[in-house]
């Protein structure tokens, strides 16, 4: 997972938010999970979308954690189906410059 969106995407947190995306919807055992990248302007979409809707530990589960800290926004799809997260392609530093 992490390596297609290196492939896809030049945002060097978009791999490790991808990642814990997957790991997301993988929590609710589906057949599949479908991974989609969607860029505008300075803005990349990352979705994890999976065939039925995810349980609260798939949505609240540890990785959101890591979600939270390196996206601008995030959430649950409004069919339950899929997480998403926001962020901006050149990654915003924190701390003193």
């Amino acid at each position: 997972m992490r390596a297609w969106t290196a492939s896809h995407v030049a945002q060097p947190d978009a791999p490790l938010v991808a990642h814990e995306l997957f790991v997301g919807c993988l929590a609710a055992r589906p057949d599949s999970i479908e991974m989609i990248l969607s860029t505008a302007g300075d803005r990349i979409r990352i979705t994890a979308r999976g065939p039925e809707p995810l349980t609260a530990l798939c949505s609240h589960g540890p990785g959101l954690a890591i979600v939270r800290g390196f996206s601008s926004a995030r959430g649950l799809a409004d069919d339950g189906k899929a997480l998403w997260a926001e962020m901006h392609a050149s990654p915003a530093r924190k701390g003193p410059a």
